[in-house]
């Protein structure tokens, strides 16, 4: 009977040992596909600052956070390149990105960043030149030296970014995310940046299976959601048939957090939408969408009875 369990004992062990080395266990799996900080480039450019002088609100701006939440995790020196405001002139982003992207290496992942001024098939800079998706994609595939390719683009007509995914062909993988259509105009706030930066922080609710991970499809899931509710705009997520969307960008950072509700709250007469981040008794904390004070440190506690529901629909 012993020599029988012995058997047993050996025979549970060389199986899971096999699952192990063939990538079948889920710990194991989800490891292999998580994001590799030694292996990430992220390429950032904010314009809030125009040749005309007009400019948005600098305060709480979501591109510093989302560079600075990836030079925490980790990426080396030299592996972050962020340009914003009167530093974003056309010249200067067109110089800057070419030797960016030839010092990646084989396996590498990029991340190419906008957020400003958009049009159908280009970013607008600091001086009015117009920073071309079609430049960008050229600039990948010829210069780029990993197998992965994410852009984000928090603009109007951001969407025109999926032409690029469109006409990709070759090794690298495409994938691309954006705040709006190809023929949506913005909306001046940071929607889009912050649902990013949710899923990059893993707040739990934009882990939709549970698991206790946030891939890159999932943060696509958020974004489009809270574009759709809050904007009543149409979020374009579309990749290449390759592009890895289960790479795990995040872990979540705690259990059991609610969604934040989406609301409108009463103020000085008229109805405007908001985040319900928690309750208690008769009253709320919320958090603004269409006032500008979107910023946690701006929450502010409301009655309830000057709170009504969103549908999912943002209606």
């Amino acid at each position: 009977m012993n020599a029988i369990r012995k058997l047993r004992h050996f025979a549970i062990l060389a199986l899971v040992t096999l699952f192990i080395e063939a990538g079948i266990a889920t710990g194991y799996e989800q490891a292999s596909e998580s994001l590799n900080p030694q292996k990430t480039w992220l390429f950032a450019v904010g314009i809030l600052t125009f040749a005309n002088n007009a400019s948005w609100d600098s305060s709480n701006r979501r591109d510093s956070q989302i560079v600075s939440l990836f030079s925490s995790r980790g990426l080396p020196d030299g592996h972050i390149s962020y340009i914003a405001d009167r530093r974003g002139t056309l010249a200067n982003i067109k110089g800057a990105l070419g030797p960016f992207l030839e010092r990646s290496q084989q396996g590498d992942f990029l991340i190419h960043y906008y957020t400003g001024h958009g049009g159908v098939g280009s970013f607008e800079t600091t001086n009015g030149g117009s920073y071309n998706h079609a430049f960008i994609a050229k600039q990948i595939t010829s210069k780029f030296n990993g197998k992965q390719v994410l852009l984000l683009g928090d603009c109007c007509d951001s969407g025109s970014l999926e032409d690029v995914v469109k006409n990709a062909s070759g090794p690298i993988a495409f994938a691309c995310l954006s705040s709006s259509s190809r023929t949506e105009s913005g909306n001046g706030r940071w929607t889009f940046s912050q649902a990013v930066l949710d899923g990059l922080r893993g707040e739990p609710y934009v882990d939709l299976n549970g698991d206790g991970y946030i891939t890159i499809d999932e943060i696509a899931a958020h974004v489009k959601h809270d574009i759709r509710v809050y904007e009543n705009n149409h979020s374009i997520y579309r990749k290449t048939s390759d592009f890895n969307g289960k790479m795990v960008l995040a872990k979540t950072n705690s259990s059991g957090r609610r969604e934040p509700e989406p609301v409108r709250v009463l103020y000085h007469s008229k109805w405007w939408k908001a985040k319900l981040m928690e309750r208690s008794g008769n009253k709320a904390r919320i958090r603004w969408i269409q006032l500008g004070y979107d910023s946690r440190d701006q929450d502010i506690w409301v009655n309830l009875d000057r709170i009504r529901p969103i549908s999912d629909r943002g209606t």
